[in-house]
């Protein structure tokens, strides 16, 4: 702050002079934050997206007289998003002066798609040649995600034996790699 010294000086006969000049003080540290070290999480199951809880900045200064605020991300508790937020803290002190520190929070989508309408495993009868009428892949296999797109892709096995059997496989990959498959077996029987 500021300082006014005032000097009186007064002589025997009474006769008085006086001066007066002025201390500052001033606060030129900075003050000192830190933040927490950056954090990854996986999704939270169905979302895209995590809660996310992280400790307070830490804050100290020299004085007392300051303030600490969230200037940038989201606050601990928050959902955060997929992908990297950072997230920033900033200490100002009353005299003026700032110090920020920042961190990265980073969630990952773990979580596959989820296949559904999926049909059943099935016999067909063989004919006289060991052969049977194999059914169209027919019903339209869905999939759903909780972040991204999704492809599908079908991938068709024939065991060539009598009986024989015919393994359908769908894959569901969304696209943070994630993916899931499902079978469906037909198995040609001899009767």
């Amino acid at each position: 702050g500021f300082y006014t010294e005032t000097w009186l000086v007064t002589d025997a006969s009474g006769n008085t002079a006086e001066c007066s000049f002025t201390i500052t003080v001033e606060d030129v540290a900075p003050p000192v934050i830190v933040c927490p070290e950056s954090i990854t999480v996986p999704n939270d199951a169905g979302i895209c997206g995590a809660t996310v809880t992280y400790a307070n900045p830490i804050a100290t200064d020299n004085c007392p007289g300051w303030t600490v605020e969230l200037t940038e991300g989201l606050a601990s508790g928050s959902i955060f998003p997929l992908g990297t937020t950072t997230v920033e803290y900033t200490i100002t002190k009353d005299a003026g002066n700032v110090t920020t520190c920042m961190f990265d929070v980073t969630v990952e989508d773990v979580e596959g798609p989820e296949i559904t309408d999926c049909p059943d495993d099935r016999n067909i009868v063989a004919d006289d040649s060991c052969m049977g009428e194999v059914p169209d892949v027919l019903q339209e296999v869905m999939a759903t995600d909780n972040c991204t797109e999704v492809t599908i892709d079908l991938d068709e096995v024939y065991e060539v034996v009598c009986p024989y059997t015919i393994t359908r496989t769908w894959t569901a990959t969304d696209e943070c790699d994630n993916s899931v498959s499902y079978t469906q077996v037909i198995t040609v029987i001899d009767t």
